[in-house]
């Protein structure tokens, strides 16, 4: 609940902490821990730390869901991130998640901003730093989301 009132304040630190209050008190986080998560930095405009939250997930085993998927979506088309999008969209699928109706909005979205999408280069975004961590602390990747190997840091278990 901790974790739910922080991210819909915006205070992306304290629901991490309150997260991370849920393995120290010898809880596992569920798939709704990490969605909250993963929808509050994506509501946040926090595009990188919703996709590693979706990395945590997936590397926790519990079984990501079509909102963990969306809310990376979501996220990806408000920061007009198609790539993003699309690899998301990919992963679900891969992972066996049924898309949605919700997953189908935000896609006909990226379709609404197919012009300033693709047709100035100044309209684009500065690259999305990606900075991900393994379970021993080492970096798994430092970069930007052009330049990472998604299907490699997706495969990983390692990831938190």
């Amino acid at each position: 609940i901790a974790v739910l009132a922080w991210g819909e304040k915006g205070d992306l630190t304290r629901a991490a902490q309150a997260f991370e209050a849920i393995t120290a008190a010898g809880l596992k986080p569920d798939a709704v821990s990490y969605n909250t998560m993963i929808n509050s930095c994506g509501e946040q405009g926090q595009l990188a730390r919703a996709l590693q939250w979706l990395y945590a997930l997936r590397a926790s085993g519990e079984t990501p869901t079509a909102i963990s998927y969306n809310s990376v979506i979501k996220a990806a088309v408000f920061n007009r991130r198609a790539d993003i999008a699309m690899f998301a969209l990919d992963l679900m699928k891969r992972d066996g998640v049924q898309p949605t109706a919700a997953t189908t909005r935000q896609i006909c979205k990226l379709g609404k901003h197919k012009a300033s999408l693709s047709s100035s280069r100044m309209a684009d975004p500065p690259p999305l730093g990606v900075g991900v961590i393994t379970t021993t602390g080492a970096p798994a990747f430092q970069g930007t989301a052009d330049t990472v190997d998604h299907e490699a840091l997706a495969s990983r278990t390692d990831i938190v």
